[in-house]
This record gives structure tokens, C-alpha cells and sequence, in this order.
């Protein structure tokens, strides 16, 4: 008979071996212990219809959303791929197909309500606190556990470590921010980190400040990272500019045209963000692909090119990629800049009236 506990704990030893981050272990962990509860026998006993049956009660009696549901789904599949890596199991029995989660427009704060929400804050510290999450686009997770070891305040720069996927990067500010920075160090010390706050709190931080500022919107940190700061860069004609002078100067950005592939400047009309809660590592010919799990992607089905999610490619599949990339520009070599704008949109993918890529 195996041990609930035990297997728990070597559960978490796993994960942390195989480098995921504390928040998802802390998930996966709470969610294989929630389902052992429910099945009360041999977790390597289990067939495909209990897993099933789990999944169809936790979400008809706690109304859980198809994103809340994937996340469940996630934390068995990767139990059980424990439990087969450990020779417990020849074949994980989590097979159920992802659920479509309908994506939504993030909400965002349009720039006289970003100024609201600063000034609402109880404090130097909160404001400042406001300012950066604004400024910087950082999840609350980033902004907590920032240090000004990891700040240049000359160069308006902050380099954000061990972000999502693991990841590290480096963010820009605006030169407000960086006087504010630089005199809330002056005057509070300058080691550690900036705010030694937990994400809860921060989070209550940010949710007290829109009250006092009497936003009717449901604001919490991640909004902010759907609100365009002035000061983020743009790939432009006139190569990299703050994206407020896209609105007041008219300027135009680099695209590309998918009709005569050829690269050239139009007007800013819309922005999305795509939002996901994890990536994928996917290998195929040798090349590897990060993508979320919503990424579109193009598979050989029966003799035929399909497009699904990249959540629900199986092993053995064939994945169609890009084989070369024509562009009509008339001259032999392109600058750095343009290369650069290659590189997001074949890695990001676009999207036109007659296909999608």
C-alpha cells in the first residue's frame, strides 16, 4: 500500500529537482494531495473514468472556470508523470483533453485612472509601490521580491529575476520613477529589498488604493500590466521610440505585409496581450518551441494540416513550421532592427484576414 504522505513528499522533491518555481509546486502539491483525499486508495490503482468523474465533480460543485479546471488537470498530469518517471506506473492515466478556455480582453486603465490609482496610495511607500508596478509592467510576484542591488537608477533599468518560466529580464522605468526611487532610497536605505512585502499584501495595497480612488473597475496588480506606459519602447520607422509619441505625433510602426511579404509602416490600431499561467517546451526536429498553451500551431491529422492549441499536441505528431521567410525589399542585407521584428513575429505569430501564422 503507498503511503499518501510519503509519496507527497517525494512529489515535491521531484519537482524541485526538476527546477519549477515555488508558487507552482506549492499548486501542484495542493491539488495532487485535494485529489488523493477524494480517491481514500492506491493512487497507481487509479483508472481514466475516476480522474474523469474527479475532474466532472470539482467542477459542477465548485463552479470552477474552464482556466481554474486546465490548472487542475495540469497538477494530475504532472503527478502522474511522477509516479511513471518513478516506475509506480507504465503509462500516465490523466488523457483527458484540455477544455477550451475562452480568451478575454484584459481590462485596463485608461491613463487619467492610472493617475488616480497612484495618488490614492496611503503613503511614499505605496505610491511608489503603484508607480513601479505601472512603470515597469512587473507581476507583484517580481515587484516583492525586487532588490535595489537589481535597480539602475542611472540607467532607468531593473533586471527582474527568476520571473515566469523561470526567466530572467530586464525592464525599463520612466525618469519620474527613477527620482522617485532614488529619494525613497535615500531616505529608507538602499539593501534588500525594495518592498519587503508578501504579493497578498501588495495585492491589498493596490485593491484599497482603487477604492480611495473610487474606480468602479475591478483593479488589482495585474492590471497594470495591460495599461501602456508612455515610456515603453516601440519599433518604429525611426527605430525605437516611448510609445506616447504614437499618439501624439502620428508616428507609424514596422509590420508585416502577409500579401507580398514585404515589411512596411501603418498606424497602431488596436493592442491585445496574450495571458497564460505557464509555457511549453516543445521539441520537434531538433529545434525547441516556448509557447503558452493556447499557442496556436499546425499539425499533419489524417493526411491533412489542422490547426490546434499547442496544449493538445501528443507525441508523434508533426508540427508544420517555417521553412524560409520571403521578403521584397531590394536589398541584400537588413539592419538589426528589422531582424529583431522578424524574430517577435515568428515567435508570437500574427494574425490576417486570409490565414494565420
Amino acid at each position: 500500500m503507498v503511503n499518501d504522505a510519503e509519496i507527497l513528499d517525494a512529489f515535491i522533491a521531484w519537482m524541485e529537482l526538476r527546477g519549477y518555481r515555488s508558487g507552482t509546486i506549492r499548486q501542484y502539491f495542493y491539488d495532487a494531495k485535494r485529489f488523493l483525499n477524494w480517491l481514500k486508495k492506491d493512487p497507481t490503482k487509479v483508472t481514466e473514468q475516476e480522474i474523469s468523474a474527479y475532474l466532472l465533480k470539482i467542477k459542477s460543485e465548485r463552479s470552477l472556470s474552464n482556466s481554474t479546471l486546465l490548472r487542475r488537470i495540469a497538477s494530475l498530469r504532472t503527478f502522474y508523470e511522477f509516479l511513471v518517471d518513478q516506475g509506480m506506473m507504465k503509462t500516465n492515466p490523466v488523457t483527458i483533453r484540455r477544455p477550451r478556455v475562452r480568451r478575454k480582453l484584459p481590462r485596463v486603465l485608461s491613463r487619467e485612472e492610472v493617475e488616480r490609482l497612484i495618488s490614492a496610495g496611503k503613503n511614499e511607500r505605496d505610491r511608489l509601490l503603484l508607480r513601479l508596478l505601472y512603470a515597469t509592467g512587473a507581476r507583484v510576484s517580481e515587484i516583492s521580491s525586487l532588490t535595489w542591488e537589481d535597480v539602475n537608477l542611472k540607467e532607468r533599468t531593473a533586471i527582474i529575476r527568476g520571473g515566469k518560466g523561470g526567466k530572467d529580464r530586464i525592464v525599463l522605468f520612466d525618469e519620474k520613477t527613477a527620482q522617485e526611487l532614488a529619494k525613497y532610497k535615500s531616505e529608507h536605505g538602499g539593501q534588500g529589498r525594495i518592498f519587503p512585502l508578501s504579493p497578498r499584501t501588495i495585492q491589498r495595497i493596490v485593491k484599497m488604493a482603487a477604492a480611495r480612488a473610487g474606480l468602479r473597475k475591478d483593479v488589482h496588480p495585474h492590471t497594470l500590466r495591460h495599461c501602456l506606459h508612455p515610456e515603453t519602447r516601440v519599433l518604429t520607422s525611426n527605430g525605437f521610440l516611448p510609445a506616447k509619441l504614437l499618439f501624439f505625433f502620428n508616428h507609424e510602426v514596422l509590420t508585416i505585409d502577409l500579401s507580398d511579404h514585404s515589411w512596411k509602416t501603418c498606424k497602431v490600431s488596436q493592442k491585445l496581450h496574450h495571458i497564460a499561467d505557464r509555457l511549453l517546451s516543445i521539441w520537434a526536429g531538433g529545434r525547441e518551441l516556448i509557447c503558452t498553451p493556447e499557442h496556436t500551431v499546425f499539425v499533419l491529422r489524417k493526411g491533412r494540416i489542422v490547426e490546434i492549441q499547442a496544449g493538445e499536441l501528443s507525441v508523434g505528431d508533426y508540427i508544420a513550421g517555417v521553412g524560409r521567410i520571403p521578403f521584397n525589399t531590394g536589398r541584400r542585407y537588413l539592419d538589426a532592427d528589422l531582424w529583431q521584428l522578424i524574430g517577435y513575429y515568428v515567435g508570437d505569430g500574427g494574425l490576417c484576414e486570409e490565414r494565420r501564422v
